[in-house]
């Protein structure tokens, strides 16, 4: 795995628990918002809200 795309991933999840994406994921839907978060973590501090519902 490229060290870039880890750090990246990384980032993404520290950006998706600050914007308390990891709050519903007891669900497929909470799951797959988390998911989306993580590889659009730039979009999320852009102010983008990405959840599924």
């Amino acid at each position: 795995m490229n060290l870039s795309l880890l750090v990246y991933v990384i980032v993404g999840a520290f950006v998706a628990a600050a914007h308390d994406f990891f709050d519903h994921v007891g669900s497929i839907r909470g799951v797959a918002s988390a998911v989306i978060a993580i590889l659009t973590w730039p979009l999320v501090l852009l102010g983008v809200e990405i959840r599924i519902t």
